[in-house]
């Protein structure tokens, strides 16, 4: 894939794992908590599907409503900014929680295959 979708996905990828990290209160001593990450391009002939799954376990984790919600970001603000820039890059996003478990995200993109330097 082109050089700005990669950076796109690595970005949400970053994004939901730090969420993860930052925001959830894990079970385990002192807050200990495991984030699964699976992700994969399933390819086609000129176009992609980029598509990931992350699994916190644990409490306080985001849920749709937060990223359906996000608005356009205070640039004078450092903070603030990663749902809605996750919003916008992907093309579909579902969040869902896991009784007993935690929170699961997945989201998918469509991506151009077979574009080097961003042109066929």
């Amino acid at each position: 894939m082109d050089e700005e979708q990669m950076q796109e996905v690595l970005l949400v990828l970053t994004e939901v794992v730090n969420n993860a990290i930052e925001h959830v209160e894990g079970r385990g001593p002192g807050g200990y908590h495991e984030v699964d990450v699976q992700f994969g391009i399933t390819p086609g002939a000129k176009e992609g599907l980029v598509v990931a799954r992350i699994v916190d376990e644990g409490e306080g984790g985001i849920g749709q409503e937060d990223f359906d919600l996000a608005s356009t970001p205070d640039l004078g603000n450092d903070r603030g900014r990663g749902l809605f820039l996750v919003r916008a890059y992907v093309d579909v996003l579902q969040v869902c929680g896991i009784r007993g478990v935690g929170t699961e995200v997945r989201f998918s993109k469509k991506v151009r295959l077979g574009v080097e330097g961003g042109t066929e």
